[in-house]
């Protein structure tokens, strides 16, 4: 990975490699101050080996920031910000630091800054369903005056570089674009009138830094939103950038109102890598490339090709901090991939509340969790091989512990290929791998695959622990437990494959199960990209045709949900991709109906208030959720004198971040 590792000199900034983590709110900063936690979040990555941390958003105003963003708009911060600078710049030997200049605009929330957001125009946002307040004429230079004195305390607190965030849908993007700006002076109409607010910016901010501090300006690719900004003016308004000062280019993806998804696992790895390239292409200062690159192998295939210079790594960096120096060790086997479920990010952001990572358990925790090397080395054995499983055995090895793993199937994973198996989930296979990949590495865990742990057999082991790890079993309704186990079948079978769902459907069960079990059932009724392609590439079919191809199930698929909205355990971030999903396949939903009964055809519906009613139904599956496993084995250790620990879905049927995280500490805890 030479190209990925080599360095690069932007405006006399050089950074050891091309790996830059660009600014994400992660809700570390309470009332704008720099905290313990902010600052050990960084101090790993930097330590990690990336090339180049952007801090932010850096708030540069009130009116355009919130609570939970860092302060970069008032001395009061001042010597927060140098700390900041001088501890995480003490932990990387070579890292550089830079601040992201942040103004929300429209998409600032009143209950959160305490007054009416401003914007290019008063148009009310569909992202926070506010109506802005348009900045006047006298108001515009006082705002970019806030940009500059922003740049300026960044570069005086210690910086070496800082970025003017000009994509996402945020304050500089609204002007520029023509569906939010529908101003008549001369800040919009034209192109050149609505970049002239960012250029501007960007003109000022460098004239007050001089000739000799980096500045780099984030811009949005395509805004994806119909009516937008698209990739052709991306390239002439970055053009206006560089002209204006700016020495680095970082192209990110759409807004965050855009309906074309940006960052779950649906999107392909490195999906968006063209729109950096379009404007590398035009420009002759450095690039970086953002979204879904979590591989470094692809990283370094994107730079080698001339795609880009650099490349933006912000959630496989949370996952894995160690990324770059696994990479250059030549250990890529052993990263803990990103795999972009947005469970412990994106979520928690949009909630208000503090990032984790469902695969790392310790972010958000580095200043509080460290690994405790054992004191006493002892025995431990862990039975199930799911993700709590899994990191219970990785991290009680990595403590020092001797440990033994049972699982009774064949393979390491739990529920993760079940997760895995609906389309555009597969990066789930990913954590899988990974524990597999770094199990196999250590050499204190002895893996007993097809072996069911007994109460006998363990006691022969004289362990000084049992971490149980039992995971959770699909809940049966009494109503489908003595049906036809032809016609009637469990989500578990249909997604593991060990069940194949003839004609059409019926999923009792609309949460993430039911969905994913819809979605996975219509998936194979199309073509796949593959096949797409070739129809393309070789112009066998109409573009309309392949659409049509792509998205036609030839079966009838509904989901049935007794609650009033479909996929309401699913995340915020990601639930309304799902939803898009199942309206293109034409999978049919019905809410609020309870069902009561089976009948020869079919099954009865009941809703409140209303006589039941029949539908029908060929094969009717169950997806109504899981419950803990009971175990026995839990009771007879007790018995036993043996310390036994309950963790993941064995001890309450959750989500995977709760198991990793649990496992973590269980074994952690030792």
């Amino acid at each position: 990975m030479k190209h990925l590792f080599s360095p690069i000199t932007i405006n006399g900034m050089t950074l050891a490699n091309r790996i830059v983590m660009p600014a994400m709110h992660l809700n570390y900063t309470m009332g704008g101050e720099v905290s313990d936690q902010l600052i050990a979040f960084y101090a790993e990555r930097a330590a990690g080996g990336a090339g180049l941390l952007i801090v932010g958003g850096c708030s540069i105003d009130k009116a355009g920031g919130g609570p939970m963003l860092i302060g970069l708009d008032e001395p009061r911060f001042e010597p927060g910000l140098e700390r900041f600078v001088r501890e995480v710049g003490s932990a990387g030997e070579k890292v550089k630091l830079g601040a992201q200049l942040y103004h929300a605009g429209r998409y600032s929330w009143s209950m959160l800054t305490g007054m009416q957001s401003i914007s290019a125009s008063a148009l009310p946002s569909r992202y926070t369903h506010e109506m802005p307040r348009a900045l006047t004429l006298d108001e515009i230079p006082e705002v970019q005056h806030k940009f500059v004195a922003a740049a300026l305390r960044a570069r005086d607190v210690g910086f070496d570089c800082c970025e003017i965030i000009a994509s996402a849908g945020y304050l500089i993007n609204q002007f520029l674009s023509p569906l939010v700006n529908q101003r008549d002076d001369e800040y919009g109409g034209s192109f050149a009138n609505r970049a002239r607010f960012g250029i501007e910016v960007v003109q000022q901010v460098r004239q007050a830094l001089g000739p000799d501090y980096p500045l780099l300006v984030r811009v949005a690719g395509n805004d994806f939103m119909e009516g937008g900004q698209g990739s052709a003016e991306t390239i002439q308004v970055a053009q206006l950038y560089v002209e204006a000062g700016a020495d680095c280019i970082n192209v990110t993806g759409g807004w965050h109102e855009t309906r074309v998804p940006q960052l779950t696992m649906s999107v392909p790895r490195g999906a968006y890598v063209y729109l950096a390239s379009g404007v590398k292409r035009a420009l002759d200062v450095p690039v970086v490339a953002s979204n879904r690159i979590p591989d470094p192998l692809l990283a370094d295939r994107i730079i080698a090709q001339g795609h880009a210079d650099l490349i933006g790594m912000a959630r496989p960096l949370i996952a894995d901090p160690e990324l770059p120096n696994k990479a250059r060790r030549g250990e890529s086997k052993l990263i803990r991939n990103c795999i972009a479920c947005n469970q412990g990010c994106f979520d928690a952001v949009f909630a208000g509340m503090p990032v984790g990572c469902m695969v790392n358990a310790r972010v958000g925790r580095e200043h509080q969790v460290q690994l405790r090397p054992a004191e006493h080395k002892r025995k431990v054995i862990v039975v199930g091989g799911g993700p709590a499983g899994m990191e219970a055995a990785r991290v009680a090895a990595l403590c020092g512990h001797q440990v033994v793993l049972f699982e009774s199937e064949d393979q390491l994973g739990g529920l993760l290929p079940m997760a895995a198996a609906p389309p555009g989930r597969q990066e789930f296979n990913e954590l899988t791998r990974y524990f597999r990949e770094t199990l196999a590495q250590l050499g204190n865990v002895e893996l007993r695959l097809g072996t069911e742990a007994t109460i006998d057999e363990i006691v022969a082991e004289q362990p000084d622990a049992v971490i149980i790890a039992t995971g959770a079993e699909p809940i049966v309704p009494e109503f489908a437990r003595d049906a036809d186990p032809a016609r009637v079948l469990m989500a578990h079978d249909v997604l593991s494959s060990k069940r194949i769902v003839p004609g059409d459907a019926v999923i009792i069960g609309a949460g993430a199960v039911g969905c994913e079990t819809a979605l996975f059932l219509a998936d194979r009724d199309t073509i796949d990209p593959q096949t797409a392609c070739f129809l393309l590439e070789q112009k066998a079919e109409s573009p309309e045709r392949v659409q049509q191809l792509l998205n036609q199930c030839s079966r009838k698929i509904a989901l049935i949900e007794m609650q009033g909205r479909i996929g309401a355990d699913i995340g915020k971030t990601t639930r309304w991709t799902v939803l898009k999903d199942l309206r293109r396949y034409g999978v049919r939903t019905r809410v609020n109906k309870r069902v009561v009964g089976l009948t020869q055809s079919g099954l009865l519906l009941e809703s409140d208030g209303m006589e039941p009613e029949e539908m029908t139904a060929e094969t009717i599956v169950i997806a109504v959720g899981y419950r803990s496993r009971p175990s026995a084995l839990y009771k007879q250790l007790e018995q036993k004198g043996i310390k036994g620990l309950l963790i993941g879905d064995a001890k309450a049927a959750r989500k995977v971040l709760e198991a990793v995280r649990e496992g973590f500490d269980a074994a952690n805890g030792l």
